[in-house]
């Protein structure tokens, strides 16, 4: 008896075990691997909008522009079908600002690419887009459900999130916990919240339901929310039908910003912007970004509208001067920043001193709001001192050279102040440093308190900035060793002997 159910059941579990391979291998036919593609200008447009994003104050708008230029930058995204084209449907913050996209499908036993695809269009409102697949691409099309998403309804969510920075498939299940959800920091869309887990990479996958047994697209999974469980929201398939409606007529869409942009350098726009009135770039501020470049746009526009409002009260005026040729006349104006894009430097300073003694240090130093100044620093100091004393037969000095290990901190402010592209910073420090001095079978303790001042010139290069700077330098310095009479020596107290040195220094850094 027990030999024949073993027969039955054996059949029937392996057929059990090959069929949830082979339906997900169906939905794996429809849901793919979207990577943006870039070419090296474009990135470099990137890059030099990234800095000056970050001066004016959007930082995390300058980290997702970063972003985009990396190779392993990726999304999800679903095959449809309309009018007779197959595509794929994805976010709009996902293409980003990118022409073409690889397509990848991660099948059980292969991949399937398809490089170079066209982004058609996006829609800024409802961040989806659509992406181009060969005529002849095999992979099967999903259609958009017709049943009314209500809550409780069970659903799948599927695509690619990261796993490391490598795609992995991922399908998970739950159910609609709000089929009319709205949040004012998403916008004023109605958006579905759901329960399946999804994660950084699922963006553009689709969200599923079954109808007479087959999967068909509810939404679009577009978002996660942060420090809640099993909380995602996708756009609504109602939007998403919308979208493939007007995508036969589009506007002009982010893959055109780039080519745009290109024409006008970002060291224009952030001396443009930091022109604007003070009011506009606070109301520009305060507006939530669904993408970085949508900031430069309406930066743009705006100066465009006050170009116009100044025109229009001058109607005799014969001065068309475009927003270009006004941010470059405004080149010569020096303002106070405070925002540094690169508040972080290291590097290395040297400082000549009374003619005797000569000190190099390497250091890091952070800047508090881009004003107070701290740093730790660690040197060697070389010196000249009578290590020997007075012979009583020959009352000549024997000046030897001494040297030894540093270390100390510094605190000080600047004053940053933005030229153009560039930052002059005046600065003044004040800082303590102390170590062993040695030499000549003499070992002594040396402690010292530098004040300097000096003026720094920082520029960008690349997505860092090199700094070179000089200084004035008054160094108050305690050591038992009589050091070169260059040196203004003042009353000795106990043990140790007390020197004034002034003299320059130099300092060349890298600013992150």
């Amino acid at each position: 008896m027990i030999a024949t159910m073993k027969r039955i059941f054996i059949p029937i579990l392996l057929m059990l075990c090959l069929s949830a391979p082979l339906a997900a291998q169906g939905l794996r036919q429809s849901v793919c691997v979207v990577y943006p593609e870039y070419t090296e200008r474009e990135k470099s447009t990137m890059a030099d909008y990234a800095l000056y994003l970050a001066r004016a104050g959007y930082r995390s708008a300058s980290r997702q522009l970063t972003t985009y230029r990396s190779d392993d930058m990726f999304g999800s995204g679903v095959v449809v079908e309309d009018l007779g084209h197959k595509f794929i449907l994805t976010n709009r913050h996902v293409t980003g600002y990118a022409q073409t996209a690889t397509i990848v499908f991660q099948l059980h036993d292969k991949n399937i690419r398809y490089e170079h695809c066209r982004v058609l269009g996006s829609s800024m409102s409802t961040d989806l887009a659509a992406i181009e697949l060969p005529d002849d691409c095999p992979q099967i099309p999903l259609p958009l459900a017709t049943t009314v998403i209500d809550d409780g309804l069970a659903i799948v969510a599927a695509g690619f999130p990261g796993l490391g920075t490598k795609a992995s498939w991922q399908m998970t299940q739950g159910i609609i916990s709000n089929a009319s959800m709205q949040h004012e920091d998403l916008g004023s869309q109605t958006l579905i919240q759901h329960t399946a887990a999804i994660d950084p990479g699922s963006s553009g996958g689709p969200l599923l339901i079954k109808e007479n047994g087959k999967y068909h697209i509810a939404g679009i999974n577009t978002w996660k929310a942060v420090g809640r469980e099993n909380v995602g929201i996708a756009i609504p398939v109602t939007d998403v039908a919308t979208f493939l409606y007007e995508l036969q007529t589009p506007d002009q869409t982010d893959q055109q910003v780039l080519a745009q942009l290109e024409n006008h350098s970002a060291e224009e726009w952030g001396r443009m912007f930091a022109h604007l009135p003070d009011s506009t770039r606070e109301q520009l501020r305060e507006e939530e970004w669904t993408l970085p470049m949508d900031i430069v746009l309406s930066a743009y526009r705006e100066q465009e509208r006050i170009d116009s409002l100044k025109a229009a009260r001058k109607p005799h005026s014969t001065n068309n001067t475009s927003t270009k040729n006004t941010a470059r006349k405004q080149a010569a104006t020096v303002r106070v920043d405070t925002d540094l894009n690169n508040p972080n430097a290291a590097g290395i300073y040297y400082d000549y001193l009374s003619a005797t003694t000569h000190e190099v240090s390497v250091y890091y130093e952070h800047q508090w709001w881009g004003v107070l100044i701290t740093d730790i620093h660690i040197g060697t100091l070389i010196a000249e001192a009578d290590v020997a004393g007075y012979n009583f037969f020959d009352p000549t000095p024997q000046w030897k050279t001494i040297g030894g290990v540093v270390f100390g901190a510094t605190l000080g402010a600047q004053l940053p102040i933005t030229i153009d592209r560039f930052l002059l910073c005046p600065r003044v420090t004040q800082s303590f440093t102390g170590g062993p001095l040695a030499g000549a079978g003499t070992v002594k303790i040396a402690f010292l308190l530098d004040s300097r001042a000096g003026l720094d010139f920082r520029f960008p290069v690349g997505n860092v900035e090199m700094e070179v700077g000089a200084h004035y330098t008054f160094d108050y310095c305690f050591s038992g060793l009589p050091l070169r009479e260059t040196a203004y020596k003042t009353p000795s107290s106990g043990s140790m002997t007390q020197y004034m040195h002034h003299g320059f220094g130099v300092r060349l850094a890298v600013g992150f």
